[in-house]
């Protein structure tokens, strides 16, 4: 027990019962007592009454010890107890044993008086107010309980302030009173109790604490947590995961065990500290630190370090509504300011270009500034259509969104040629075209996008400069819903259900279904558009869903052709490189990726590889930067050849309309795992015999887990390669 503070003792018990105390009556009881040389009152104080002693004749020192057992076990003087707390708490006290029953005493009105006082002076009103709010009586109640005390529950927080805390009695079940006094000696040699100063000040200083019944190895006065975590914490995951600690400078563990996890950072990565106090409210509400909590007494307790309940659940929790999601996105990307009409009167004044076909392309974004594998077909389509002689315009919504809206008019970025001219409105645009253009002149219409865009406003924008042929490519499932991958939830593909379906209702794109539907069609009807598809699943994903009023033409974004060329040899003792191609988006199986890169990261047989944009610090990979262009198609192909990577993992969560990384894997030489819902992944694969289509997630999980492998990455490195062959779209159709 720790040592008792000069508040919590009166400054010396014998100061305190030194007008209770009869030396005539003691000396004559215990004769002994004398010959120690010792003051009688000192000795009684501190020796005595453990010998059980009694002071005067009207105090039993044996009684009140029995029938005070929390007394008995809290090494206090009975009779100081009893003056200073006992009384006011209306314990019962006895003679002596040695006083004759017919003989009363009784504390005349001075010593009761001097009682109340003394009692009051050891406790502070706020101090028993701040007890009183944060208590839990009902735990404090058991605790006294097993004590044999009886408390009346008014006195809980007198009790604990003024006998308790010595007695490590415990407030609440998450807070060690014990533990606290051990490891902050500062608060005890201060006269503080200790759990009103956590409440008070500790909690806002950050100091450590346990729950009750925290093991004596944890409450050390040595007790050092930052040497305790140390074994722990992954200093390298830390640094990798946050670079401004990293660039900071600041020793990893010191800024984990001072701010890092309350800002929700995870010391290694097989502890989530958001979950950690998820799953675990008393560790949250008691402020301490989460993983210092686990290995002290979280571990032996059988708590879960972190919620492994797969990857999709965390989709599910992260999930948001479309309004929510909405307002993220207007904070993200702010309006575009408009750009003065004089720049694009000036940029279409040109007579090469006010006297040529105009080929019109409408995406979601920039094609030249943000690249992908939409944004990449644009600039070959773009490219091939102007050595065609066509003049290029380009335009994409100036604020980037989720779905279309509806307006009469909004801002579009526009791109004449290659050159970006800035932001204008739709109706201005429409005005300054037409009066530029001559008449009867050839206009195309490609669209490859409308998220961002108002159709309504579009279609306006679009008649009244005039279309002669008009494009459209599904890339995505967006003139289907506004879940443009079919995802429910963002987690699992729907099948493209009824729209007024329950299966609809529950997921988030529901609302948005037909308005997102109803947009699409009214502008492919308008302008008689082509529907093209760049594989054979997507035609068929599209036309099934009710959208197959028009036929629909498949025409591939590229193609294979079998070359004489193997990939890299892997060597037997060699470990199997699992490769991600591309960004990091969940939807293209990106958190099935790091999944397996944790639960695999110390297996020698394996090693991953995230080759593409876009570095996630925080997963256990080797990461290769690689940008494709339309200058370097190849980028991924030959990164994957130069890595020797033997699988591409491609967990398209989504029946995915095309996919270039299967086609750049493949034409690698490296094998493909896939999902069977993975749409032309899963065809693709399936149909040139390039890897696995597995029916589940742990399918996969178990094909690493036994090593089987190895036997697909050999059948198909036994295999000629392939080249790619790139089409330039609607281009090849001019």
């Amino acid at each position: 027990m720790h040592p008792m503070t000069t508040k919590q003792n009166g400054g010396n018990w014998a100061d305190v019962i030194r007008d209770s105390f009869d030396q005539d009556y003691y000396l004559s009881r215990y004769p002994d007592v004398e010959l120690t040389g010792i003051d009688p009152l000192i000795y009684f104080a501190y020796w005595g009454w453990k010998e059980l002693h009694d002071p005067n004749p009207w105090f039993s020192t044996k009684h009140y010890l029995e029938e005070n057992p929390d007394i008995a076990g809290s090494g206090i003087n009975p009779l100081f107890h009893f003056i200073a707390f006992g009384k006011a708490e209306g314990r019962s006290i006895r003679n002596s044993d040695f006083t004759s029953e017919n003989t009363e005493y009784r504390q005349d009105d001075i010593f009761e008086e001097d009682c109340e006082v003394y009692s009051e002076a050891l406790v502070d009103q706020w101090e028993l107010d701040t007890l009183a709010k944060n208590m839990d009586f009902d735990f404090y109640e058991t605790q006294l309980q097993e004590k044999g005390a009886s408390v009346p529950r008014q006195n809980f927080a007198h009790h604990y302030l003024t006998q308790g805390s010595l007695q490590e009695l415990d407030p609440v079940p998450w807070f060690s009173t014990r533990y606290y006094a051990a490891v902050h000696p500062d608060v005890v040699e201060a006269g503080v109790n200790v759990f009103v100063h956590y409440i008070v000040t500790g909690k806002a200083e950050g100091r450590a604490l346990a729950p009750s019944g925290t093991e004596a190895l944890a409450v050390d006065a040595d007790f050092d947590l930052h040497s305790l975590v140390a074994a722990d914490f992954d200093s390298h995951y830390y640094l990798n995961a946050n670079d401004d600690v990293a660039e900071s400078g600041i020793d990893a563990l010191t800024h984990f065990m001072e701010a890092g996890w309350r800002e929700g950072r995870d010391p290694n990565r097989w502890f989530s500290v958001r979950d950690y106090l998820e799953l675990n409210i008393d560790v949250a509400e008691a402020g301490v630190n989460p993983f210092a909590h686990y290995i002290q007494t979280g571990k032996a307790e059988g708590r879960v370090p972190r919620l492994d309940l797969g990857y999709r659940y965390s989709i599910i929790d992260n999930c948001i509504s479309l309004s929510e999601r909405k307002e993220i996105w207007k904070k993200t990307f702010p309006p575009k300011p408009t750009t003065p009409i004089g720049n694009l009167i000036t940029a279409l004044s040109d007579p090469s270009i006010s006297e040529s076909s105009l080929f019109i392309s409408v995406s979601h974004d920039n094609y030249d500034t943000n690249i992908g594998g939409v944004q990449l077909c644009i600039q070959r389509e773009v490219t091939r259509a102007r050595e065609k002689g066509y003049v290029s315009l380009h335009l994409y919504p100036a604020r980037a969104a989720l779905l279309t809206h509806d307006q009469r008019t909004y801002s579009l970025g526009l791109i004449l040629n290659g050159e970006h001219i800035g932001y204008f409105s739709s109706n201005m645009i429409s005005k300054v075209v037409q009066l530029q253009r001559k008449s009867p002149l050839e206009t195309v219409l490609v669209i490859h996008s409308l998220l961002g865009h108002s159709p309504k406003a579009l279609s306006r924008c679009l008649r009244s400069i005039g279309i002669s042929r008009a494009f459209y490519w599904v890339h995505d499932y967006s003139s289907i819903c506004g879940g443009f991958n079919l995802l429910r939830n963002d987690v699992e593909y729907c099948g493209v259900p009824v729209s007024d379906s329950g299966a609809c209702r529950i997921c988030v794109y529901g609302e948005w279904r037909d308005p997102q539907r109803e947009a699409h069609e009214h502008l492919m009807q308008e302008f008689s558009t082509t529907i093209l598809a760049p594989s054979e699943k997507a035609a068929e994903i599209w036309q099934a869903a009710g959208e197959g009023k028009q036929s629909v033409r498949v025409y591939p974004h590229c193609e294979l052709s079998r070359v004489n060329r193997t990939g890299p040899t892997s060597h037997a003792d060699s470990p199997i490189k699992v490769g991600f191609l591309g960004h990091p988006a969940g939807h293209k199986g990106w958190d099935m990726f790091v999944h397996l890169a944790n639960k695999f990261a110390d297996d020698h047989r394996y090693e991953f590889v995230h080759i593409g944009q876009g570095r996630q610090k925080s997963v256990p990979t080797r990461f290769v930067d690689v940008r494709v262009s339309s200058e370097n198609l190849n980028a991924m192909v030959n990164a994957v050849l130069q890595e020797g990577i033997d699988i591409a993992l491609i967990w398209s969560l989504w029946p995915e309309t095309f996919c270039f990384t299967a086609y750049e894997a493949a034409a690698a030489g490296a094998a493909i795992l896939t999902h069977q819902n993975s749409g032309n992944v899963a065809r693709f694969t399936d149909d040139n015999a390039l890897g696995v289509i597995f029916e589940s997630d742990d399918a996969l999980v178990e094909s690493f887990a036994s090593g089987q492998l190895s036997h697909i990455v050999a059948d198909v490195r036994s295999r000629p390669g392939f080249s790619l062959k790139y089409s330039d779209l609607t281009a090849d159709f001019l």
